[in-house]
């Protein structure tokens, strides 16, 4: 459930909201195979136009989320953030836990740094989560927003019973994602290569995404 997070785009506006996050219409959540996972795009609509954020999942376990908006921007969504970007990898250890590593990073122009990047704890090491301990935003009245996906995540318990679960249409992304990871599994199984494996290097060139937010009307 770790790694769907990457992919569960509606959870944005119910988990990451704040009391300044705006209200917006014409939402459209879409999810689409590439060549190297899935690409999700996230349009709504606010009286200064339609924007669209994009963020790429790229197989088996990293995503590339769209551009970190701070409350200021005319459609953002998530809270307390500083125009910095993020590239996370999500690696199974066992079947109940996880590690999460984060990259954080934004341009730099005319020799200054373009956002207001997060505090650099590289220098600590792995550590440790505890369920149920979570870090509180007095600014913002909620579960500080490093922690709101881990709560959410930890609430489910280690391992969730999905028999009574009934995916919908926000669900795409969830559901195209594990039907990707069944048909990888079937793949190795036959002796195929599972999504995201490039042994041609003439092929294996940087990717170029479209930037991850940008006005669309």
């Amino acid at each position: 459930m770790t790694v769907e997070n990457s992919v569960d785009q509606h959870h944005f506006k119910w988990l990451h909201r704040t009391p300044k996050t705006r209200a917006w219409s014409d939402e459209k959540l879409t999810s689409e195979i590439t060549e190297f996972g899935i690409r999700d795009t996230f349009t709504r609509t606010v009286p200064e136009g339609s924007f669209m954020t994009v963020s790429h999942f790229l197989m088996p376990n990293m995503n590339k989320v769209g551009y970190h908006l701070n409350e200021e921007h005319p459609a953002a969504f998530a809270a307390t953030h500083e125009g910095y970007e993020a590239l996370r990898w999500r690696v199974p250890i066992d079947d109940t836990n996880t590690m999460h590593f984060t990259l954080y990073f934004a341009p730099i122009v005319d020799g200054k740094m373009t956002a207001k990047m997060p505090k650099d704890q590289s220098d600590q090491g792995l550590g440790d989560s505890t369920p149920g301990k979570y870090r509180w935003d007095e600014e913002t009245g909620w579960i500080a927003r490093g922690d709101q996906d881990r709560c959410a995540q930890e609430s489910q318990g280690p391992v969730f019973d999905r028999s009574g679960e009934h995916l919908g249409v926000s669900d795409e992304g969830v559901i195209v994602l594990r039907r990707m990871f069944k048909q990888c599994i079937e793949a190795v199984e036959n002796g195929k290569d599972p999504v995201g494996i490039i042994r041609d290097p003439a092929k294996n060139e940087m990717l170029s995404p479209v930037p991850g937010e940008f006005q669309v009307s």
